[in-house]
């Protein structure tokens, strides 16, 4: 995963402004971010329910452990792919 892609997936969790606009309009909140065509597609295919419950998966293990039990970043975010 791309430093960029990672930073955007962390920005959508950690921002809800964010995450509202990269919902609504996907091209406007990528826009400062230099993406692959693969990157750009996972972003705008992102589902909004499978998104929301990751994220919240995210806030319980960073507040059970700490940012050091959270495993891979792939892992964690891989159910909020659209089938």
């Amino acid at each position: 995963m791309s430093e960029n892609l990672t930073q955007i997936i962390a920005r959508a969790v950690t921002d809800a402004q964010f995450r509202d606009l990269l919902f609504s309009q996907s091209e406007k909140a990528l826009g400062e971010y230099t993406l692959t065509d693969d990157e750009k597609r996972l972003l705008t295919n992102l589902s909004r329910e499978n998104f929301d419950a990751a994220a919240t998966e995210l806030g319980e293990r960073v507040s059970r452990g700490g940012i050091g039990t959270m495993g891979s970043l792939d892992t964690l975010l891989s159910p909020i792919r659209k089938s």
